[in-house]
């Protein structure tokens, strides 16, 4: 569930050992967000500047106010993500994938959000914000953090990682995210 006006568009990044998915959000009537198309499958290798126009397409193609739907009807789009993924199934992707978040503010501005999970199993089970480790992407001491922090730090140097090609006004640059 999101919170009102705390971003206005979502992307997801599924980083794998031999594969990184990007995937769009869209957000339900009921106020989450659901995975969905487009669904992207890049090699770890991939430039910064492919990761980067991955995510800038995943965040344009996500759609507000679609309709929620029922699990069963849910299915084929966490079928998608798996298959892009080269598992058999979202219990899989979800059991070895790390997570990586890139959402747009209402601002414009954009912030990655890394996510530890918590198993498949028990009360922390799933995706979990890291939001001490977010930061926004930019080329400047400005935008960047004034002290190391620990959690920031591993989030940086694991899924997302500080650099690369995403800007928030959609022009490749040498400021920006590496997912």
């Amino acid at each position: 569930m999101t919170r009102p006006g705390t971003r206005t568009r979502l992307a997801s990044a599924y980083v794998l050992s031999d594969t990184i998915v990007v995937v769009a959000n869209h957000l339900t009537q009921a106020g989450f967000w659901l995975a969905g198309r487009p669904v992207v499958r890049l090699l770890p290798e991939a430039t910064d500047a492919e990761l980067g126009a991955a995510a800038r397409a995943a965040l344009q193609s996500g759609l507000a106010g679609v309709p929620t739907l029922k699990r069963a009807e849910y299915t084929p789009y966490l079928r998608d993500l798996a298959v892009a993924a080269g598992v058999r199934s979202w219990a899989a992707l979800e059991k070895s994938a790390r997570l990586c978040n890139v959402e747009q503010l209402p601002s414009g501005a954009l912030r990655v959000v890394p996510h530890r999970h918590g198993g498949t199993r028990g009360d922390a089970a799933g995706y979990h914000e890291l939001p001490e480790a977010a930061f926004e992407p930019g080329g400047n001491d400005d935008t960047a953090p004034r002290r190391s922090h620990p959690a920031r730090d591993r989030a940086v140097t694991g899924p997302c990682r500080a650099r690369g090609h995403l800007t928030s006004d959609g022009t490749d640059g040498a400021t920006g995210i590496r997912l």
